[in-house]
């Protein structure tokens, strides 16, 4: 059986999608396509590495095998139905010499696209405030989702380095390596999996993966389940979303008390991921 040599682990809504279509270019990488959900779903994993296996059929020599699952990375779960929190252990039990790639973004950024993805996918109600993020009512929703505590990127790393070496791990940052200065993001990949630097990667400024819907779209969805609702969303995306007469989801626009509260939340967090993962985009500390 063949197995990646290289795994995306997340974060969830920090450009994984622009990673994976940038590497899967590459003349030397093999890269599955869509997310394989071994690791974190109970269903799939159930089914072994001989199913898990067949995803690699097809790579061939290349000399980086990969795929990538952007909810590997949470482990700040415990208590989350479906969701295992030893998603390190299961992985290095399979892959112990892979190399882990995860890029994070700033978490309350990454809470705010968090929502706003599960607004559009028909998982939260559009009439829900966002300045109900934090409040006991939603708290159930909010912890299942990860909506926060997926922004916790310290306690999570952490939990790999219980199972791989610090060296196995390249940390990347949305805000500096894909927006800022997208070339040398993708070096840094380059570097790390031993790829030729000067393939010439296309679309490096382009955005992948916006998480935008109309109001018709979300109505149906959240009425909609399984099969259904996925084609729903097929529906939303090619179809209703692009008529001009159908208002949009809007984007949420938090008060900057609600951004405080954020911060606060993860300041501790942040702090330790500097030292230990950093340096973070200075943005994240304001």
């Amino acid at each position: 059986m063949k197995f990646p040599n290289t795994v995306i682990i997340g974060a969830q809504k920090s450009s994984t999608t622009w990673i994976q279509r940038r590497l899967a270019q590459h003349p030397d990488v093999y890269m599955v396509p869509g997310e394989v959900n071994y690791f974190d779903r109970e269903g799939n994993f159930s089914l072994g590495p001989e199913w898990y296996a067949r995803h690699f059929q097809k790579s061939g020599d290349a000399k980086i095998v990969c795929e990538k699952t952007a909810d590997y990375i949470w482990t700040t779960c415990d208590g989350v139905p479906g969701e295992p929190a030893d998603k390190p252990e299961r992985m290095h039990a399979l892959l112990p010499d892979a190399k882990l790639i995860a890029i994070l973004r700033d978490p309350v950024r990454r809470a705010l696209s968090g929502w706003n993805h599960y607004v559009c996918t028909g998982m939260l109600p559009a009439t829900l405030n966002i300045e109900t993020l934090l409040e006991p009512s939603n708290h159930a929703g909010v912890r299942n989702y990860g909506i926060v505590q997926r922004g916790l990127y310290h306690a999570q790393l952490s939990r790999f380095l219980e199972c791989y070496k610090r060296s196995q791990i390249l940390v990347l940052y949305q805000e500096i390596d894909v927006v800022e200065n997208p070339s040398q993001g993708l070096k840094k990949l380059c570097s790390f999996l031993d790829l030729d630097h000067n393939f010439r990667f296309q679309g490096v400024c382009k955005r992948e993966n916006e998480t935008r819907s109309s109001l018709a779209g979300v109505f149906l969805k959240s009425r909609t389940k399984g099969t259904l609702r996925r084609l729903v969303r097929v529906l939303d995306r090619r179809v209703l979303r692009r008529l001009p007469f159908l208002p949009r989801v809007s984007y949420p626009s938090p008060s900057e008390s609600l951004l405080e509260r954020l911060r606060e939340l993860y300041k501790d967090d942040i702090r330790k991921l500097d030292r230990d993962f950093g340096p973070v985009p200075d943005a994240w500390r304001n």
